[in-house]
């Protein structure tokens, strides 16, 4: 867990990443965009590589720090989101749900989390583009969640839902586990290393 020095008796500031990962195309940076700027672009910008944003908020009498990570999701960029996974305490992890094939985008994300991500990371599954057409319908979502053992949500930038409801979500989880966890306080866990710990589902 990264904290920053404070002066006098207050404690320290608590650093949480977040990642969120999903192929091109699926909706992160709209998502991003709505939620941080409040608004919604219909030419988006496409994310080279790496984007980040920060959201502070207080927990518990503590200050918070979230790291937002947009990480780019065409082919030729995908090995750099990995080195993020391992420092990472949340996933947001994106799938359109106007579009087939989101048991090959599963699949695809899932065996790099659990390939590079600590054992004990939050993750949140995030329909995208619910204002659309559905292709995946409602059961077979949370079919899918439940197959990986983690929360859903059905958003849309386009119409702003659910959007503040996701982020609010993975935050205050990544928050909680570090409260059951002991984050503050020891390291995360990784894969390869004794005691390990469960994935956080909550």
């Amino acid at each position: 867990m990264n904290t920053a020095s404070v002066p006098g008796d207050a404690p320290p500031k608590i650093i949480f990443r977040i990642v969120m990962i999903g192929f091109h195309g699926v909706g992160k940076t709209s998502f991003m965009i709505r939620y941080f700027d409040h608004e919604y672009l219909d030419q988006r910008p496409v994310t080279i590589g790496i984007d980040f944003k920060i959201e502070i908020k207080e927990r518990d009498g503590r200050e918070c720090k979230y790291q937002i990570w947009d990480t780019a999701g065409a082919e030729r960029f995908a090995a750099l989101p990995r080195a993020y996974y391992k420092n990472s305490h949340g996933m947001l992890i994106f799938v359109d749900l106007s579009q087939p094939s989101i048991e090959a985008q599963l699949t695809k994300w899932m065996t790099e989390i659990e390939k590079f991500a600590s054992d004990n990371v939050c993750r949140l599954l995030v329909g995208t583009k619910s204002d659309l057409p559905q292709v995946i319908s409602d059961e077979d979502f949370a079919e899918y969640a439940m197959k990986y053992n983690m929360p859903f949500i059905k958003t849309s930038s386009k119409g702003n839902i659910n959007v503040a409801e996701a982020m609010s979500q993975i935050m205050d989880n990544v928050y909680q586990q570090s409260k059951d966890l002991n984050f503050m306080n020891m390291p995360i866990q990784f894969r390869g290393e004794p005691h390990r710990q469960n994935n956080c589902s909550c």
